[in-house]
C-alpha cells in the first residue's frame, strides 16, 4: 500500500522516490527541473523578449528550441539569436535583462510535487534546497511555487565567495554546521551537477527529473 495520497497512487515515479527518501533524514533538494520544469519560466521569459522585437518572426520558439537542444549552462543562447535573426549586437544585453526581470507568469506549483514534500514533511523529515542561479530570477521562481515554507532553509548559490555554485560542496558544509544535518541525501536532475556535488559533499545521490503527469 503506497504511503501517499490517493491523488499520487497513479505515480509510481513519485511514490518510488517518497519510498527510497524513506531512509533518510535531511533531504536536499536542487529546484530546476527537479521540483518544477525550468521550461515554465523559460517560456514566459522568451515571449517576452519576442514581444520587443514583432518584427522578427519565431524568435520565442527559435530561443526554446536552442536552450533545450544546447543545454541550460549555454552562455551564448542570446548571440545566437542576434546573429540568426540579423539583430544589432546591442540587442544581446537587452535580451538579458528582458530575461533577468521576467515575472514568472507561467511558473506554477505541481499539486503533485506539492503534496509529495509535505508528505516528507510530515514524516519527520527537513528540508532543505540547494539551487544554482541568479538569486532575483530563482526567488521569483521561488514566489510562484508554492512549497518554499516547507523548506528549513533554501540556499541559491550565485558563484560568489559566499554561495559558491555546486558542485563546489562549501554550502553544504555551511549548513551541516548550522543544522547538523542527519543522515543527509541530495536529489537533482543533473548528475554532473548535483551527482557531483553530492560526492564532493561525502553524502548520497538520488536522481530524480521533474516530469509532467
Amino acid at each position: 500500500m503506497s504511503l501517499l495520497d490517493e491523488s499520487l497512487l497513479d505515480e509510481p515515479l513519485l511514490d518510488d522516490l517518497f519510498q527510497a527518501l524513506s531512509v533518510y533524514d535531511d533531504l536536499l533538494f536542487d529546484l530546476d527541473n527537479t521540483l518544477f520544469p525550468t521550461t515554465d519560466y523559460d517560456r514566459g521569459a522568451f515571449a517576452d523578449i519576442a514581444a520587443l522585437y514583432p518584427d522578427t518572426r519565431d524568435l520565442c520558439e527559435y530561443l526554446m528550441h536552442q536552450k533545450q537542444l544546447q543545454g541550460a549552462r549555454y552562455a551564448r543562447l542570446f548571440d545566437d539569436a542576434v546573429t540568426v535573426f540579423k539583430l544589432p549586437i546591442t540587442t544581446v544585453a537587452t535580451m538579458v535583462q528582458c530575461y533577468h526581470n521576467h515575472n514568472g507568469c507561467f511558473v506554477q506549483t505541481d499539486p503533485r510535487y506539492l503534496e509529495l514534500l509535505r508528505k516528507l514533511q510530515q514524516r519527520g523529515h527537513r528540508l532543505f534546497m540547494i539551487s544554482n542561479g541568479r538569486p532575483r530570477i530563482q526567488q521569483c521562481k521561488l514566489r510562484r511555487l508554492e512549497f518554499s515554507k516547507l523548506f528549513t532553509e533554501i540556499c541559491i548559490c550565485d558563484g560568489s565567495a559566499e554561495r559558491p555554485l555546486k558542485p563546489d560542496p562549501r554550502v553544504f558544509i555551511a549548513l551541516n554546521d548550522t543544522y547538523h544535518l542527519n543522515k543527509p541525501v541530495m536529489i537533482g536532475d543533473t548528475p554532473e551537477i548535483d551527482g557531483q556535488f553530492a560526492h564532493a559533499c561525502n553524502i548520497p545521490f538520488l536522481h530524480h527529473c521533474y516530469h509532467k503527469e
